[in-house]
């Protein structure tokens, strides 16, 4: 055997009845390690190293794990999004916990692989002897651990299992061993059933991972490590986005892309100009130039192809940031291509499409109405929004109302939003952006379900929204890049996370302010001294507070909670101090 055990338990994480295994203890205690720990890779003591095993459903991945925890084989184990097992060994005279992610390979799972892949320090790409299929999808999982970790410097072990059945072999050994040495990694033919080599492939991963560590430089591995306890976390983390802005969410890829499609690659005589391409490959932008990026979104999403691909878009980069949930606002508009109607109806038809295409996040939608447009469009926004409700049932979940507020009385656009709300759509207005307390009163009377940015709130109307348990909608780099805060220390999230006002962090404009979910909470837990476990806490908090259905929070609350189980994250009371 390729390394021995020591006292040992295994623990399966997600599961009411507990596997116990403690097999004889061998030589060997393995407490004081030589490798660099941190807290998210120290456990009891125990260096914990976390491994992922990847392949398609049926190569018996299941198996394998089970008889490394267990001693044990089971003819069949039914898929499930994940399962999270531990055991304990000593590997090379080293105490080590080995946290497993036994993945699905089944089709309807695949959603979760990016995650599994971000998590994972070390991985198992398991394909069958007898399937050749599984074994082509083997290089395809290794690009996708590639491709989402942004390096090919990976701890790898390449396992065939299923060797008792050979006369049922549809793979060579020789072209497992070819395809090992491609990837640059340990190569085992193994047999759950049997229990041949089983042992060897986990230890083996281990060495893999250690390897790897000490070929680092000391700093390097104190980067990394911080990095991983920082952003890294953050990426990692579930996300739920309550506010967001179609046309201020294209990135600046996203814009390039847009422009090609409208104007070719040759610089037209057009809106589009010189101050474009600075914009794009600027690294500090003036406010200016920030909202210049949306007179180039709009010039550019004025047909229902670019308008498509601009959903498309902000959706894909949404859930690359691992947001599992978006609420994605736009206002209706006609141009001399397009309709309203045509605009609504394209972003919708690529929303309906979501489920498909990107199956990892839930996406609705947030018509919005532009104060500055005047009462009647406001009342044709909420007609079309209604007729098309039928055809897009669940897509359309609430109203906004955004835009320049000065000029515009709060009142005038009562009858329009409390047409929506009787039509079942909740109401999320943009409020407190001004000072305005008889305005916020009024729309406190109306009864806005979530207020977005609340900046200037104060006194007996923050008073009641805590009574009340509004949600505040807060975009940190907005407010800050806007200069409607003087700084992220002084943002008004510290005072609403003291006096325990619902909050929910969100991105407003990340194309246009060049950040992302991931950011933003970043910065909310360094400036304030907000704990992981309570940025964890603040993304179940927006589950309740979004407009999903019981079932979808029921299915994002489970995603949430893996994660925290997997990452043993602790729900800590807020104690916000600005640091």
């Amino acid at each position: 055997m390729a390394g021995d055990f020591s006292g040992c338990t295994a623990r399966k994480k997600n599961r009411a009845q507990s596997i116990e295994y403690n097999p004889v203890k061998t030589d060997g205690s393995g407490e004081n390690s030589k490798h660099p720990t941190n807290p998210l890779t120290t456990r009891s003591g125990l260096r914990v190293y976390k491994i992922v095993i990847l392949g398609d459903g049926g190569v018996g991945k299941s198996a394998v794990t089970l008889q490394f925890v267990s001693h044990s084989f089971l003819d069949y184990h039914d898929p499930t999004i994940e399962d999270s097992y531990q055991q304990q060994a000593v590997i090379d005279g080293e105490a080590a916990l080995l946290d497993i992610l036994d993945t699905a390979g089944q089709v309807e799972f695949t959603a979760m692989r990016d995650q599994y892949m971000r998590c994972g320090e070390g991985f198992i790409i398991c394909y069958s002897v007898t399937d050749r299929h599984s074994f082509q999808e083997a290089s395809e999982y290794r690009k996708l651990i590639a491709r989402v970790r942004l390096t090919e410097d990976i701890p790898l072990v390449l396992v065939a299992n299923k060797l008792d059945l050979q006369s049922q072999r549809k793979v060579t050994t020789e072209e497992g061993k070819t395809l090992a040495k491609q990837f640059g990694c340990p190569f085992y033919e193994t047999s759950a059933a049997l229990r041949h080599y089983i042992d060897e492939a986990f230890f083996s991963l281990v060495r893999e991972i250690r390897r790897k560590e000490e070929q680092r430089p000391a700093l390097a591995k104190q980067q990394k490590q911080f990095f991983r306890f920082t952003m890294d976390f953050y990426r990692l983390l579930p996300k739920i986005e309550l506010h967001a802005h179609l046309n201020g969410s294209l990135s600046n890829s996203t814009l390039a892309e847009l422009r090609e499609m409208k104007y070719g690659k040759q610089q037209p005589n057009s809106g589009i100009d010189g101050c474009f391409y600075k914009i794009l490959h600027g690294d500090s932008l003036t406010l200016e130039e920030c909202f210049k990026k949306f007179q180039y979104a709009h010039d550019l999403t004025d047909r229902s192809e670019a308008l498509e691909r601009a959903t498309q878009r902000v959706i894909e980069e949404f859930a690359n940031d691992n947001v599992i949930y978006l609420e994605l606002r736009t206002t209706p508009k006609s141009t001399a291509q397009m309709s309203k109607r045509e605009y609504l109806s394209t972003v919708l038809e690529v929303i309906s499409k979501t489920p498909i295409k990107q199956p990892g996040i839930i996406v609705k939608l947030l018509p919005s109405i532009d104060r500055s447009k005047g009462i009647l469009e406001a009342m044709e926004n909420v007609n079309l929004a209604i007729e098309l409700n039928a055809q897009f049932p669940g897509s359309m979940v609430a109203f906004d109302l955004s835009g320049n507020p000065f000029g515009t009385q709060f009142t005038d656009f009562v009858p329009a939003l409390e047409k929506a709300r009787e039509h079942g759509f909740r109401l999320a207005l943009h409020c407190g952006e001004f000072e305005d307390v008889q305005e916020v009163k009024q729309m406190f009377a109306l009864g806005v379900d979530r207020i977005g940015h609340g900046t200037f709130i104060e006194g007996e109307n923050l008073a009641f929204a805590s009574q009340n348990n509004i949600p505040f909608e807060c975009c940190l780099t907005s407010n800050v890049k806007c200069k409607t805060v003087p700084s992220y220390e002084a943002h008004h999230v510290a005072k609403l996370l003291k006096l325990k006002i619902p909050v929910c962090v969100c991105t407003d404009d990340f194309g246009v302010f060049e950040t992302s979910l991931s950011q933003e909470l970043q910065i909310c837990a360094n400036t304030f001294n907000v704990s992981n476990g309570q940025i964890v806490e603040l993304q179940r908090n927006a589950v309740e507070y979004s407009f999903a259905s019981e079932e979808e929070k029921q299915e994002l609350r489970i995603k949430i909670d893996q994660f925290a189980d997997a990452m043993c994250v602790r729900n800590d009371e807020f104690v916000v101090q600005s640091s």
